[in-house]
C-alpha cells in the first residue's frame, strides 16, 4: 500500500517534509514512495496508473498551478506548502502560520528593550514574506511602537552586491538601537554583511533575527544568526494525517490545517553581550553548541579567567540567571524539539540525547516545568 510524495525541490526542507510525512505513514503501515517533479511537473494520470497509490501528498513549492485537484480523479490528496490565496474548498491543503512565525520574531525582539523596528522582505515577491512583515508590524504596532518596513530589494544581475548596495544606505538611516526581523536566513545574511560593511555593530547596533534556522548559513555566519525554527517535519507529519484521515473516510469534507509552532533559536546576532561582557558571551556559545554533551556549570565556569564565585556573578549580571539555569534551559528547548521531530523516539532515548543524566530526572523536571510528562505534551501539541 503506497502514498506518493509529489514535490519538485532536493533541498533541506524537502528531506525534513518527507522524513515527517514517512513517520507518520509507517505507522499505518503504508510505504511512500517519492516523485521528483523537476524540471517538470508528471503527467499525473500516467503515474497514477503506474503505482495505484492509497493517495498522494503534492509539495507544492512555487508550482501550485501545475496541480489540480481534478488531475487526481477520485484518489486523495492533500497540496503541502500552498499559499493561502491558492486555497480551494473542494480540497485538503497544510501550509505555515505566518503570522506565528512573525509573532515569534516580534516576541524576541521586544523582550531585548529596543523601541526601533523593521522588516526586511524577501528579494522576490512571494506573499508568505509579505504576511511575515504585515503580522510583525501589527505585532510592533501593538506594544505601541514603530516599524520601519525596508521599500524592497528589486533582483539585479548585480546579485549580492545588489542587495548591498540598496541595503546599505538604508541601515545606515535606521534610528539605533534596533531590530531587524528578516523575511528569511539568506536576507538575514544580507542584513548582516551590509552591517559590517557600513560599521554598524551586530548586536549592540542592530539585532537580527531571520527564519527557518538553517544551521549552514546561521552557524557559519559571523556573527551567529538567531532565527525562528519552522518545523518542518511537523508539516510533513500534519499533511499525512489529513491524508490519512481522507483516505479511511472518503467522504471527509475537506479542511485547512497549518504546522507549528516555531520557536526561537537564539544566537550572537541578538545576543547583546559583546561589548558588555565578552567572557559571558563565550559561555554562552559554549553552552548553545555542547549543553546537550554532558557541559556542566562548572565546565562553563572555567572557561573565565576567575573564581567561580566570580564567573557566577558575572554571569549572572549579564543574563539575569545562573549558568545551570542557561544550560537547563538550552537542553529544555532542545527537549521539545526531539520530541515534536521524532514522534516514535522513546523517551529514554530523547532524554540521554539532550543530555540528561536518565529518563526519570528528565521526566521529573519536564514535569515541573510544564506540569505535564514529556508524553503528555508531545500528545497535546499534536492537536495544536
Amino acid at each position: 500500500m503506497t502514498v506518493l510524495y509529489i514535490h519538485s525541490k532536493t533541498n533541506r526542507q524537502a528531506l525534513e517534509n518527507i522524513s515527517g510525512a514517512a513517520d507518520v505513514l509507517r505507522a499505518y503501515g503504508w510505504r511512500i514512495q517519492v516523485i521528483l517533479a523537476k524540471p517538470q511537473p508528471p503527467p499525473i494520470g500516467d503515474i497514477l496508473d503506474f503505482w495505484h497509490p492509497l493517495g498522494c501528498i503534492v509539495d507544492c513549492g512555487l508550482n501550485f498551478n501545475a496541480y489540480l485537484q481534478a488531475d487526481f480523479g477520485r484518489v486523495p490528496v492533500v497540496f503541502l506548502h500552498t499559499e493561502e490565496e491558492n486555497r480551494r474548498k473542494d480540497a485538503m491543503f497544510v501550509y505555515q502560520d505566518q503570522d506565528a512565525v512573525a509573532r515569534a520574531a516580534a516576541h524576541e525582539l521586544l523582550s531585548l528593550g529596543f523601541v526601533h523596528f523593521a522588516f526586511v522582505p524577501y528579494m522576490y515577491p512571494h506573499l508568505w514574506s509579505k504576511k511575515r512583515g504585515t503580522a510583525f508590524m501589527r505585532a510592533i504596532k501593538l506594544n505601541g511602537l514603530t516599524c520601519h518596513p525596508f521599500p524592497g530589494v528589486q533582483p539585479s544581475n548585480d546579485g549580492e552586491l545588489g542587495i548591498q548596495n540598496v541595503l546599505l544606505p538604508w541601515l545606515k538611516e535606521l534610528p539605533k538601537p534596533c531590530g531587524i526581523f528578516a523575511a528569511n536566513d539568506y536576507m538575514a545574511v544580507q542584513v548582516a554583511d551590509a552591517c559590517a560593511l557600513a560599521g554598524i555593530d551586530v548586536p549592540e547596533d542592530i539585532s537580527i533575527v531571520g527564519v527557518d534556522d538553517d544551521k549552514t548559513v546561521c552557524e557559519r555566519n559571523r556573527p551567529t544568526l538567531t532565527s525562528v525554527h519552522t518545523d518542518l517535519a511537523a508539516a510533513g507529519r500534519v499533511a499525512a494525517e489529513l491524508l490519512a484521515i481522507w483516505i479511511r473516510n472518503p467522504s471527509q469534507a475537506a479542511e485547512t490545517r497549518t504546522f507549528g509552532p516555531p520557536w526561537i533559536v537564539r544566537r550572537e546576532s541578538t545576543r547583546l553581550l559583546s561589548k558588555r561582557d565578552r567572557g559571558v558571551s563565550d559561555a554562552l556559545n559554549l553552552i548553545r553548541t555542547k549543553a546537550c554533551a554532558g557541559l556542566s556549570a562548572a565546565d562553563v565556569a572555567n572557561t573565565f579567567p576567575c573564581s567561580r564565585r566570580m564567573a557566577e556573578l558575572r554571569f549572572r549580571k549579564a543574563t539575569g540567571h545562573s549558568i545551570l539555569q542557561e544550560i537547563h534551559e538550552i537542553r529544555f528547548e532542545k527537549a521539545q524539539s526531539e520530541l515534536l521531530r521524532m514522534p516514535h523516539r522513546s523517551i529514554s532515548a530523547i532524554a540521554n540525547f539532550c543530555g540528561y543524566g536518565n529518563a526519570d530526572s528528565f521526566c521529573r523536571f519536564f514535569r515541573e516545568t510544564t506540569g505535564m510528562s514529556p508524553t503528555a505534551w508531545r500528545r497535546s501539541q499534536k492537536r495544536i
